[in-house]
């Protein structure tokens, strides 16, 4: 049995596009380059003028009460971990608080920044 002869494949292509003309060539409603220039040098200067582009000296920045509560307890609760790290001896415990301590500045960091809003 022979197989059914099939057509040749079809060429595809994109037809040719056509644009219609709206405006006129030749319009003068449009600026020209150096009229747009002008355009821009003439809002520059009124923006120097009214001081829209003066730049100061940064406002101080300091620390938002969050910020300063989250180093308070940081520190507290690191500094009471460490106080232990110092008196215990065995291995196992310095481990456990020293994953203690990882564990709870991730989950301060994680409260503190993460979980409350701005106060």
């Amino acid at each position: 049995m022979s197989p059914p002869d099939e057509p040749p494949p079809k060429k595809l292509v994109l037809k040719a596009a056509e644009f219609t003309r709206v405006n006129e060539t030749g319009n003068d409603l449009a600026p020209s380059g150096n009229e747009t220039l002008d355009m821009l040098r003439i809002n520059r200067a009124h923006e120097e003028k009214i001081g829209y582009c003066a730049v100061g000296p940064a406002p101080k920045k300091k620390f938002s009460r969050r910020t300063r509560e989250y180093f308070a307890i940081l520190a507290t609760g690191n500094l009471v971990m460490m106080a232990m790290l110092f008196i215990e001896n065995d291995p196992f415990s310095i481990a456990c608080l020293l994953a203690g301590m990882a564990l709870f500045t991730s989950a301060l960091s994680w409260i503190m920044f993460f979980l409350f809003d701005d106060y």
